[in-house]
């Protein structure tokens, strides 16, 4: 089974041992930041990229936020073994 991260936008967040935040979640886009690194990824959905040797992709997006409290995306592992 495909492991998902929800990633709100402006909250810290896990990703493995990583620390990661959305700082713009819209409907067509969002930035992802990786504070370990100061690396910034902008991302379409279905864009992969790689943190500390694992591989992610963007899902979906939520600017409306939902049932949560901020605008949040949804990231995958890919490259599984």
């Amino acid at each position: 089974m495909t492991k998902e991260y929800i990633i709100e936008q402006g909250v810290p967040a896990p990703l493995g041992s990583a620390t990661v935040s959305a700082a713009t979640v819209n409907a067509e886009m969002a930035v992802l930041l990786y504070f370990q690194e100061e690396q910034e990824f902008e991302l379409e959905v279905g864009d992969e990229f790689e943190i500390q040797g694992k591989k992610y992709q963007l899902k979906s997006l939520h600017p409306d936020g939902k049932s949560r409290k901020f605008p949040y995306l949804v990231l995958i592992e890919v490259g599984q073994e």
